[in-house]
């Protein structure tokens, strides 16, 4: 049992939660691309220079009906590896694999297989071959080359402790001092770790707006020089929101917290989040 020191939740700092009923966000429109059932099938990413450089014009959708060793089965996270070929690591959550392909021409390059449901990966600083990934009710530090976990916190068993988890998914590496920020899902809450897997004492719960007793679930988490961005659902209502947090847990901004009506805005579900610096 966690101890009320240990615990942080949510605070506001005075001033800074601006009202947002004077907040009227844009959306741009998405022009969807139809294509013909009759048209070749890809067995590759194309090159990314085919793709359309207009920010949010164009979604295209590429897709195979043949089951191949590249057939993914629901992808979860993502990311680039920090080397000169910057290939593209994909979780393949139900196929319990993490396939790399080349982030030019989508080309496969690896599979690493027996990684039970991976939900979400990013790199190690400094590490060019090694990978942060969440699983099961895990955080795993897998290498490359060596193919296999070589450090690990958590169990196969769900849990509620510093070192126990209930399906961790987003997870992000502070890029000013390798810090590791998890979100717990299910256990409501942000974790913080060391770069080499020590816990760190600071975590902080996600509830309700003005509601402490009213948990949300985090999904995915990111992350620059100075706040945090969190996107959470409101099990099982799944009324979305964006949570802005300072890296010590305060909440700066809520995106969504009172869209009570469906509209343009309206977020569900809301998974991957990108901060720029």
């Amino acid at each position: 049992m966690e101890h009320d020191l240990t615990k942080r939740r949510p605070s506001i700092i005075p001033g800074t939660l601006p009202l947002l009923g004077s907040w009227t966000p844009t959306i741009p429109s998405l022009e969807e691309e139809e294509y013909s059932s009759e048209s070749s099938l890809l067995s590759y990413l194309p090159p990314i220079s085919t793709y359309d450089t207009k920010p949010c014009l164009t979604i295209k959708k590429f897709s195979s009906s043949t089951i191949s060793q590249t057939s993914i089965a629901h992808t979860y996270g993502i990311c680039l590896l920090d080397t000169d070929d910057e290939q593209l690591i994909v979780c393949d959550h139900y196929n319990n694999r993490i396939i790399m392909f080349n982030s030019n021409d989508g080309s496969l390059i690896d599979i690493f297989r027996q990684i039970s449901v991976p939900e979400n990966v990013c790199i190690r600083p400094h590490h060019p071959q090694q990978i942060y990934i969440t699983k099961a009710h895990s955080l795993n530090l897998y290498d490359i080359e060596k193919k296999q976990i070589i450090q690990k916190l958590g169990s196969e068993e769900s849990g509620h402790a510093n070192n126990r988890f209930n399906i961790p998914c987003g997870i992000v590496v502070d890029p000013t001092n390798g810090e590791i920020y998890m979100c717990d899902s299910w256990n409501h809450r942000i974790c913080v770790f060391s770069p080499d897997f020590r816990y760190v004492n600071r975590r902080w719960y996600l509830h309700r707006w003005e509601q402490p007793t009213f948990k949300v679930k985090p999904n995915f988490i990111a992350i620059n020089g100075k706040q945090c961005a969190v996107t959470c659902d409101d099990a099982p209502i799944y009324r979305g929101a964006v949570y802005m947090f300072d890296k010590m847990g305060y909440i700066n901004k809520i995106y969504d917290h009172e869209t009570k009506k469906p509209g343009p805005c309206q977020l569900n579900v809301p998974h991957g989040i990108l901060l720029d610096e």
